[in-house]
């Protein structure tokens, strides 16, 4: 809750996820950043957008250009099951054809 870093048990996702677009250059992402529903619609919003622009970071930071990467934030308009739910608190990764 309230968290936009990744932790280090996620971290491995993170590197899979560089090492895939680095071996195919023809990837490319947009990442979307979703929260569960306590706090304000607005506060949501940016926490999202701030978990896909973290990822982003750590992505560009292992080697792949940051071009073929997007972000956007869902806020709590997408949720799975309970809304308050740690599921809810995820990024996910959407292939983009360019």
């Amino acid at each position: 809750v309230d968290q936009y870093t990744v932790s280090e048990d996620q971290m491995g996702k993170v590197n899979a996820i560089a090492k895939v677009m680095k071996d195919n250059e023809d990837v490319n992402f947009e990442i979307i950043g979703y929260c569960d529903y306590s706090g304000s619609d607005a506060y949501n919003q940016k926490l999202s957008e701030k978990r896909a622009d973290n990822v982003k970071k750590l992505l560009v930071k292992r080697g792949v250009a940051e071009d073929r990467l997007t972000t956007n934030g869902k806020g709590k308009s997408m949720s799975f099951g309970d809304i308050k739910n740690a599921i809810n608190r995820r990024v996910s990764f959407y292939r983009v054809n360019k």
